[in-house]
């Protein structure tokens, strides 16, 4: 019994570690930093899609730096300092 839970344990932390250790994709990268900055967004697939600090919906194509603001009610988009802070965040 003892043995048994020592393997379950140790299986556990390996598999806990292993979740610290693993590489993040781009759009996983560029999330972690927006938030960082104040913005509420998550990783899609290859892109980045959430909100700006000022409720300014958007998403990014990680790989390209594309950014679609499009969309927000009256025409709201993105300040020019959001803006910087996805470039930013991208490289």
């Amino acid at each position: 019994m003892r043995r048994a839970l020592s393997a379950l344990a140790a299986l556990a932390l390996a598999a806990s570690l292993s979740g610290c250790f693993a590489a993040q994709t781009p759009a996983e990268r560029v999330a972690a930093c927006l938030n960082a900055r104040g913005f509420l967004v998550t990783p899609s697939g290859l892109r980045v899609v959430g909100t700006a600090p000022d409720g300014v919906g958007f998403t990014v194509v990680a790989l390209t730096g594309t950014i679609n603001d499009g969309g927000n009610p009256g025409g709201r988009a993105l300040s020019p300092a959001d803006r910087r802070a996805i470039r930013a965040c991208l490289h």
